[in-house]
């Protein structure tokens, strides 16, 4: 199997590392070069655009950052979908909105090419080590196809029913992480505002039911105000949460609570935090 990998960020970078190390055939292509050096010494083969990234290769995964940086590789002047062979799998593992991944799928059929979407869930730890979990929108058999390639780069994969489930779940999943960041940044400024002593707070927090995944993961960053280290840049889950916001109007369902946590987010990034880790979030709630 012949595997392309579209974009090396912090999860395709990841992700493309891992393919090359599980004997995967594996072009990957990404805005810059230098991101790729690592990947090319592991065996990877680099491509000069996206057009060429794809020629020959059996599945091709992309992973950008939102609807505009999708629709420029796939669709673009030097896009991916018009040089794919019949018959080849497009899979989208960035977080896009349901629109946008609706829209794609009609294109990739024109072009007698398969395609499912599937964002991750998961650290940049996760990524390296081929432990993401995939959220997947596709035709059974078009998943069972693509497997080997998506179980080199993942732990678990939930397969949610047709193309855009998988999209659509994944909103719902990070607009509650970002309530939760929110959430829980209200919560510190009250123990600290009332005199609680917030390294007790800080043992007990995680300790009970409010100790969720992201509680656990983001809470040194809140107590130390130190979001330097970026995960997931805080303008990405801003994105994600006004795609959330996009459908639920779409769907007619009102959630005032995302939209509190939506203005938070607006706020970080307009006081300059958005390439901060999204646990920067937490020091604009007062």
């Amino acid at each position: 199997m012949k595997v392309t990998m579209l974009g090396l960020g912090i999860m395709g970078g990841g992700a493309a590392m891992n393919l090359v190390k599980k004997g995967f055939a594996t072009t990957v292509w990404n805005r810059t070069q230098d991101k790729a050096q690592a990947v090319l010494g592991a065996g990877a083969t680099w491509a000069d655009t996206p057009t060429e990234a794809v020629k020959n290769a059996d599945v091709v995964i992309s992973f950008v950052a939102d609807d505009a940086a999708s629709k420029a590789v796939w669709l673009g002047e030097t896009g991916a979908l018009k040089a794919m062979k019949p018959g080849a799998i497009a899979i989208e593992c960035g977080t896009m909105s349901v629109e946008w991944i609706r829209e794609l799928a009609e294109h990739a059929q024109t072009q007698d090419v398969k395609f499912m979407d599937a964002p991750v869930t998961g650290s940049k730890m996760a990524a390296a080590n081929g432990q993401l979990t995939l959220l997947v929108g596709a035709d059974a058999e078009v998943l069972a196809t693509a497997r080997p390639a998506l179980e080199a780069i993942s732990a678990t994969i939930f397969h949610f029913g047709p193309v855009s489930s998988g999209a659509i779940f994944k909103l719902i999943n990070n607009m509650i992480a970002a309530s939760q960041l929110v959430s829980l940044a209200e919560g510190l400024a009250l123990a600290h505002k009332t005199g609680l002593n917030m390294d007790v707070v800080a043992q007990a927090a995680p300790a009970g039911a409010i100790g969720s995944g992201i509680v656990k993961m983001k809470l040194p960053n809140a107590l130390s105000h130190n979001h330097d280290d970026v995960h997931f840049a805080l303008k990405w889950m801003l994105k994600d949460v006004n795609y959330a916001l996009q459908l639920a109007q779409q769907a007619g369902v009102n959630m005032p609570a995302i939209s509190h946590t939506q203005a938070q987010f607006a706020k970080a990034a307009a006081l300059g935090l958005a390439e901060m880790d999204t646990s920067a979030v937490m020091d604009v709630v007062s």
